[in-house]
């Protein structure tokens, strides 16, 4: 219960944050709750190797986007409510997950994966787009049974995509 908790209030951080501090704590709340979750048919390494690529996605977000946090900036409301809509999808899911082995990861994986797609559906820039992006992959890594490596390999990359300011040096305000 305390992983999904923890998945909704890092998926919803990033879902209402634009500002680089705002994001890059929701996809290291996000990555944690993967590791509290802790799918039985993943091993402790591949589950660290997920939490441990989303951090440092979460790392490399502090690099790029507005500066601060940028939560509940004007303009979130429809942000605010479909966070707070995002809640039932494991409610749906809820006696389905709990009665099978990994139930705990897959609502956790569920929750993110839904507000990743909150974000991403609702960027008005590149640094919350990639944030979105990051949570949905670590949301499929942390339901996936083989291709792990894959998924959070994804979650870290993502937020390493070209653009047209370098985000190496002094950070950019996109």
């Amino acid at each position: 219960m305390l992983a999904v908790a923890l998945a909704w209030t890092g998926g919803s951080l990033v879902a209402l944050s634009d500002g680089r501090r705002g994001l890059a704590l929701g996809l290291l709340l996000a990555a944690s709750a993967i590791g509290l979750a802790q799918n039985p048919v993943q091993t402790a390494a591949q589950i660290g190797l997920i939490v441990g690529l989303g951090v440092a996605g979460a790392g490399l977000l502090l690099l790029q986007g507005p500066t601060g946090w940028g939560t509940l900036a004007a303009g979130s409301t429809p942000r605010l409510i479909a966070s707070l809509g995002a809640l039932f999808v494991p409610l749906a899911f809820w006696a389905y997950a709990l009665s099978r082995l990994g139930g705990p990861a897959l609502l956790c994986g569920l929750l993110i994966a839904t507000t990743g797609a909150i974000r991403v559906l609702s960027a008005g820039s590149r640094a919350p787009a990639l944030a979105g992006l990051a949570l949905l992959a670590l949301g499929a890594g942390a339901m996936a049974g083989s291709p792990w490596v894959f998924y959070g390999g994804l979650a870290a990359g993502l937020v390493l995509l070209p653009s047209p300011v370098p985000i190496w040096g002094r950070p950019s305000e996109d």
